[in-house]
């Protein structure tokens, strides 16, 4: 996951995802990432200071491997 300044398109930060992300959502004021993946973890970043996201919280939704295609 890569976090941009859309203003100047300058990269911010970067985070590893362990495993492929296939849903990203992102909160109205933009301090909240939402990550689903293809393992069927689910993670909050917290984007208040853009340049070094935190993990905020992650859970598995599913028992299975079930894919998380939309937040």
């Amino acid at each position: 996951m890569s976090v941009w300044e859309a203003t100047s398109q300058q990269l911010l930060s970067t985070v590893f995802q362990p495993a492929h992300p296939t849903a990203l959502d992102v909160s109205a004021d933009g301090t909240t990432a939402f990550v689903g993946t293809a393992v069927g973890a689910f993670r909050v970043y917290d984007l208040t200071d853009r340049t070094n996201p935190r993990l905020a919280l992650q859970v598995r939704l599913f028992d299975e491997e079930i894919p998380i295609t939309t937040l």
